[in-house]
């Protein structure tokens, strides 16, 4: 499988990314001095939106070069990271909120998902909110032949193949359950996402909590 850093770093000022933030959700749930990380933050984006919420300290990760060259220029007041291998630099329990904006989508295997997953939950502190968004999947038969073309490939119904090549996927809910089980859920939320290739998907936001007690 290629480098996915590749087919980003080639999106980086050609593409805008559409999942939409849903401050409401979990902003009013933290001070302004709460540290957030935005991880797979892209070219600072949904950062600009917080940081114009009035919080200041904030972080950021991406696998892609080009994205994060985008958002320093943007937000030169923020801190930012590669984190290639899921890995990222911070210590332990730092944030008060880890937020994942169409990332599950963009990693498709399943053992490195759990491993970002896991890396969100080393990073927050306990009683910290993970803030996840993502693409579910869809029944209509643009995707459906998509979903069944690719299957035989990758062992896996939901993950397809984009025109410009890009290798995404989908998830079924109880999958995300399944995933995100060592949070305690406060909110999730049924929506319907716009793609970067304009057409509508089955979507959700979810916030979960870091547990105080093991």
């Amino acid at each position: 499988m290629e480098d996915p850093s590749k087919y980003w770093n080639k999106l980086a000022g050609n593409k805008k990314f559409t999942v939409q933030f849903q401050p409401d959700l979990i902003l009013p749930r933290l001070p302004k001095s709460a540290r957030i990380l935005d991880y797979g933050c892209g070219y600072g984006r949904t950062l600009t939106e917080i940081k114009n919420a009035g919080f200041d300290n904030l972080f950021g990760a991406d696998i892609s070069s080009a994205m994060l060259s985008m958002a320093r220029k943007a937000l030169p007041d923020v801190e930012f990271s590669d984190c290639q291998n899921f890995l990222t630099p911070w210590e332990s329990e730092s944030f008060d909120l880890v937020i994942l904006i169409a990332v599950l989508t963009s990693v498709v295997d399943t053992q490195d998902q759990k491993q970002l997953i896991n890396e969100a939950m080393r990073l927050l502190r306990p009683g910290g909110y993970i803030y996840v968004s993502d693409f579910l999947i869809n029944s209509d038969p643009r995707n459906i032949d998509r979903y069944c073309k690719f299957q035989p490939k990758y062992g896996l119904f939901g993950i397809f193949e984009t025109p410009d090549g890009g290798l995404l996927r989908h998830h079924d809910i109880n999958y995300i359950y399944s995933l995100l089980e060592k949070f305690e859920q406060e909110e999730l939320v049924d929506m319907r996402h716009e793609t970067m290739n304009g057409h509508s998907s089955n979507g959700f936001a979810y916030v979960g909590k870091k547990p105080i007690y093991p």
